[in-house]
């Protein structure tokens, strides 16, 4: 900015001399020298600099907040998707393409299942994510722009790939019921073209894959016979402990005979089901139905079993870089504690010689979406396990 004109004499005029009376009055007074600016200009200036950086930054806010747009109603829809669907108003689970929910007719398999496409890869996101996290990084302000997990597995093993969105504010047993229907659509429509299947979940998504998995066995499905892995990022298969802690908050608050305290209660019980679902990694109809557990602090769940002949490779983040400390073991990736995505107790995950667990120390619960280290392994993982399980029917 230009500094306003003045009508003081140029400093080369009339140029003080060191130890000068002027140079003294100066330093006693604290008046400008007229070599500065005066406290006037100084002032635009910076008010100059502020409204530019601020300009800079809501640019940036704005194209951040416009390439992330899509990200809005998944939120609002984990938040109170359960609410939002009674009023037919919630996402409907669907395969996506090109930004757009998509029949399996409409996904141009014909063209895309051949030579190594004939494996088909389908990514479930998690709580209040949706399937854009699989394709790039571009979400992340960490991370620089690079393909997601679902890009990484089509460009390194010429798989085809398929996203899914869902409504992550719906029970888990719901979703994971709708999930092996699709599947079996899926299947039906491609019959032998399509040779194996892998199925890749984050956080919720790992428990909607393994609730379809458990009804998909019950309504003698057909997919889990192509079915050759299963990868499971940040799943808290033991349930997360941030639910745990707001189930106990608004079961405190409301024990207060105090309006404020019960209406925080309130609040907080207006999650959605699948928030609910979380705090015990319920993953089958009967843990929820007609047993209410909003003040429930403990309960038993149905053990779903793995589908037999399946290799799983659970995936663990943990905030500290000692994933052995006490906060790694507790608090694991910010959102799953590392026992929890273990998933050792109550059979929730088989520790049987076709289960892989790895450890990532300093990776937090969506770190594991973006790290690149993640991919490889990913996609390492995923390769030797179709290499030995090989083909499917024939």
């Amino acid at each position: 900015m230009e500094t306003p004109p003045t009508d003081t004499p140029s400093p080369a005029a009339n140029e003080p001399t060191a130890g000068s009376p002027a140079d003294v009055d100066v330093e006693k007074t604290g008046e400008s020298s007229p070599a500065e600016p005066s406290p006037w200009s100084r002032f635009l200036s910076t008010v100059a600099r502020i409204v530019g950086v601020g300009g800079r930054g809501f640019a940036s806010l704005y194209r951040l907040s416009s390439e992330n747009a899509h990200f809005l109603r998944p939120v609002l829809n984990g938040f109170v998707g359960d609410q939002l669907a009674a009023e037919g108003q919630g996402i409907h689970m669907s395969f996506r393409r090109g930004g757009k929910n998509v029949g399996v007719d409409a996904l141009d398999l014909d063209r895309r299942l051949v030579g190594q496409g004939r494996t088909v890869v389908v990514m479930v996101h998690g709580l209040m994510c949706d399937e854009v996290i699989f394709c790039d990084t571009r979400f992340s302000s960490t991370a620089p722009q690079s393909p997601g997990h679902g890009a990484r597995l089509e460009q390194n093993l010429g798989a085809t790939v398929l996203y899914l969105r869902y409504n992550s504010g719906l029970h888990i047993s719901e979703n994971g019921r709708g999930l092996a229907q699709l599947l079996q659509q899926l299947v039906d429509h491609c019959d032998d073209r399509l040779d194996r299947l892998v199925l890749v979940g984050h956080s919720m998504g790992g428990l909607v894959i393994r609730s379809a998995g458990y009804y998909a066995t019950a309504d003698a499905h057909s997919w889990p016979e192509r079915l050759r892995t299963m990868v499971l990022i940040g799943v808290p298969q033991q349930g997360s402990y941030v639910e745990q802690l707001a189930n106990l908050a608004a079961f405190v608050l409301h024990r207060i005979p105090n309006f404020y305290t019960a209406l925080g209660g309130a609040i907080i019980d207006q999650r959605s089901n699948g928030i609910k679902d979380l705090r015990f990694g319920l993953m089958v109809d009967q843990d929820w139905r007609d047993r209410p557990y909003d003040d429930r602090l403990f309960m038993e769940r149905t053990v779903v079993a793995p589908l037999p002949g399946v290799d799983i490779h659970v995936l663990v983040g943990t905030l500290p870089d000692d994933d052995e400390s006490l906060v790694a073991r507790f608090f694991g990736d910010g959102l799953t504690s590392k026992r929890s995505a273990m998933g050792a107790a109550q059979g929730q995950t088989p520790l049987r010689s076709n289960t892989t667990y790895r450890v990532f120390p300093g990776r937090g619960h969506y770190d594991m979406l973006v790290h690149p280290d993640v991919g490889k392994y990913i996609t390492k993982m995923v390769s030797a396990s179709l290499d030995r399980r090989g083909k499917g029917r024939t």
